[in-house]
């Protein structure tokens, strides 16, 4: 902005044929000229550059006396005035108040003496310019301020999207390694049972090896259950007050670690304080927690571990007990030197609890409502400080002084107009701030315009910036400019002189700049609400996802183990080479199924149908109902009423008494298929009954009803069907393009 304004007020000066510049001055507005072309181009922000623009600036107000030889320069818009306050105004806005502070008080001293050098100095205290280096200082500080804000506000915003995407990219890494674990116990447990269900002929030690080998898998993977993590330190500190000897915990909260560490690691320690109540005769207990160890710390008597004995509790509840959670135990002891035990196990990934959702602050909107309304304030007292000239030189007090009061309602009604406080249209302010305007240009004398009585040239731009805050920008700078477009043709028409001409060109460099910045720097503010808001709501979106996530992979584990729990004891009978009875067999089968199943789901298990269908199998599994889920790999998205209009057909179904049910579920286009073969069912007709009654499609051949349902929109599905099925009839198409699975033998 400083570039811009210095080069076009230098080539305005030079320009103007009757200026009173000497050659001296010449050549400085040249420097000038050049220089602002130089930086304009460059945009560096280096300091030294900073340095120079700041002495070009000291140098045009020194040498005002070789810019002008009128005593009366300062009445009207000038090149030095234009240069020095554009200057304050980015100075303040690009570096720290304090040194801008310095900056303003010389560029200001500076401005003073080169006046001086014109009209003497017993004339420099009534120039208005050097007092309102002031007030453009403050005012540009106080949007330096706001403008580091808005920024400190949006890097908040970015760092919380970025962490949250790190963290769920992290989630989703430890996920696909625990896919891949499953996808191996898939590969060896599952099929080892298969091959025994399936009555395979192997050698006793062959088999009893591969089952032993399938134990070792299942003791290492990441299937076991894993609750929320625990914050450990305040449950030591939990622990110290059960100790008959004082205890302390010496760390800072919090520190998370996963339960089944933390239920081992809070067990030996209980244990490690009941040694010293029982037998260390201690007078003091620390329990320093770190990363991936605790020490339990007395200053008892001490023993010899190499001949302690069981009563101690060391061998089962702290050594083995640690072993078993994937960690271990070191007892340091000595007759008379206390005892320290250390438990150790892999901290891995550090354990967090779910992030939580963020809402936006507001505070950019809030900062926008603060600048409204300082810029409310400027604008006003820019009225005071121009409007009792003219009420006092230019002639008809009384019109000045309501005209001026007209401009001043309308800047203090501008923002809660915006805002919808005041029902006033965004053209009411515009409009009747373009009459006063042209009012007040009226009422001066031609010889008038362009001087201090001319107060709208300057205030009334900064009333309309502040009705047009709340639009777009370009359309914000177009009625800004043609308000200032109006003025100045008026301006010139009424004086048709060269100077009126320099001084609009002027006017339009300095003034109209900073108030167009103005506009821009709002708009800047406004811009980065919405960068905020989306990066906020991006969070938000990848923090309930990854709660979602978490939850399914937690539900998904749950089950394995499960499943996990009930597999151990069928490997261990094998491992000790059990002859494999058709008991046993069964139960092979039934339990490879039901690996498969899962495994099978692993990649769909969050869609919202499998979340909905997962109660429902299980409720059927409870009441006795074998049941086959086949699942597409690539389900297509559904809100959650569609899932649950294409669930509620089979809730029905599986609530009926029968011995096996086959779900397929798949995928159509944008669509969803699912259809479902109940063999066996007890009541047919009933359940037909309750089928249609609940939206779904069914067809019924004896005792074995198939019903069909796609995303809620049953009778297209219906259709579908239809037109499939020759002569137009369903029963002769079903199932179609559905291998109807042989339940027998898979059982």
């Amino acid at each position: 902005m400083r570039h811009c304004v210095n080069g076009g007020v230098a080539a305005i000066a030079l320009a103007e044929p009757e200026s009173g510049v000497s050659g001296t001055g010449r050549w400085l507005l040249g420097g000038v000229l050049v220089w602002a072309l130089v930086r304009a181009a460059t945009r560096s922000q280096r300091h030294t550059l900073t340095a120079i623009d700041f002495a070009v600036t000291l140098a045009v107000c020194l040498g005002i006396p070789e810019l002008t030889t009128d005593p009366a320069f300062y009445m009207t818009n000038s090149a030095p005035q234009a240069i020095a306050g554009t200057a304050v105004v980015s100075f303040a806005v690009s570096l720290p108040a304090a040194a801008t502070a310095a900056m303003t008080v010389a560029i200001a001293a500076a401005y003073a003496t080169g006046t001086a050098g014109v009209t003497g100095w017993d004339d420099v205290w009534s120039v208005l310019a050097v007092y309102y280096f002031a007030l453009q200082w403050v005012t540009a500080s106080m949007i330096r301020a706001m403008l580091l804000r808005v920024a400190a506000a949006v890097d908040r915003a970015r760092r919380g999207r970025e962490a949250a995407q790190m963290a769920r990219q992290v989630d989703e890494a430890v996920r696909n390694f625990e896919r891949e674990q499953l996808a191996l116990l898939h590969d060896t447990a599952a099929s080892t049972l298969l091959m025994v269900g399936q009555g395979v002929d192997l050698p006793p030690d062959r088999l009893a090896a591969q089952a032993g080998r399938d134990l070792e898998l299942l003791r290492d993977g990441p299937w076991h259950h894993r609750s929320a993590p625990v914050e450990l330190i305040g449950q030591l500190r939990a622990l110290t007050t059960l100790a008959r000897t004082p205890a302390v915990v010496d760390g800072v909260g919090p520190r998370w670690v996963d339960s089944r560490i933390a239920q081992a690691v809070l067990a030996a320690t209980r244990e490690a304080i009941n040694n010293v109540d029982r037998h260390a005769r201690a007078g003091r207990i620390r329990i320093v927690p770190e990363d991936g160890l605790v020490s339990v710390i007395d200053d008892g008597i001490g023993f010899d571990p190499a001949r302690v004995g069981a009563g101690h509790g060391l061998a089962e509840s702290i050594t083995a007990r640690m072993r078993r959670a994937g960690g271990g135990a070191e007892v340091i002891s000595a007759p008379g030197a206390g005892t320290t035990v250390v438990l150790r196990w892999s901290p891995g990934p550090a354990a967090s609890a779910p992030a939580d959702a963020v809402q936006p602050d507001g505070s950019i909107e809030r900062m926008r409502l603060i600048y409204a309304w300082a810029l409310t304030g400027y604008a006003v007292a820019n009225l005071v400080t121009t409007v009792p000239y003219a009420v006092a030189y230019a002639g008809h007090p009384v019109a000045q002084i309501v005209l001026a009061a007209v401009a001043g309602t309308c800047a203090v009604l501008a923002v809660p107009a915006c805002r919808g406080r005041v029902p006033l249209p965004m053209w009411f302010g515009p409009a009747v701030l373009t009459a006063v305007l042209i009012a007040q240009i009226m009422l001066l004398a031609p010889e008038q315009i362009g001087t201090q009585a001319d107060w709208t040239q300057g205030g009334i731009g900064w009333c309309v910036v502040l009705w047009v805050l709340s639009t777009r920008i370009p359309r914000a700078a177009g009625i800004l400019v043609g308000v200032w477009v109006v003025g100045g043709i008026l301006e010139i028409c009424r004086n048709p002189v060269s100077d009126a001409v320099v001084n609009v060109g002027l006017g339009t460099a300095s003034i109209l700049g900073v108030q167009l910045f103005a506009l821009i720097f709002d708009g800047l503010m406004r811009e980065a609400a919405a960068d905020v808001e989306a990066d906020v709501t991006a969070q938000n979106r990848v923090v309930v996802s990854e709660r979602i996530a978490r939850a399914v992979a937690e539900d998904y584990r749950r089950r394995y183990a499960r499943l996990v729990d009930n597999v151990v004891p069928l490997l261990q009978r094998l491992s000790e080479g059990e002859v494999v009875s058709e008991a046993m067999q069964r139960e092979a089968r039934a339990e490879s199924r039901r690996l498969r199943v899962l495994f099978d789901q692993s990649r769909t298990f969050s869609h919202p149908v499998m979340r909905r269908l997962r109660p429902v199998i299980d409720r059927a599994d409870a009441a006795g109902v074998d049941v086959v889920v086949d699942v597409s790999s690539d389900l297509p998205a559904l809100d959650g009423d569609a899932a649950e209009a294409l669930i509620e057909p089979l809730d029905t179904a599986l609530s009926t008494g029968m011995s096996s049910a086959h779900v397929v579920i798949g995928a159509s286009e944008d669509a969803l298929n699912m259809s479902v073969v109940c063999r066996d069912v007890v009541d047919p007709t009933a359940l037909a009954a309750k089928i249609r009654s609940a939206g779904g499609q069914v067809i019924v051949d004896g005792r074995t009803v198939w019903v069909i349902v796609e995303n809620g929109m049953n009778a297209s599905a219906h259709e579908r069907l239809t037109d499939e099925a020759p002569n137009g009839d369903p029963s002769s198409a079903w199932p179609p393009n559905l291998e109807t699975p042989d339940l027998d033998q898979r059982r």
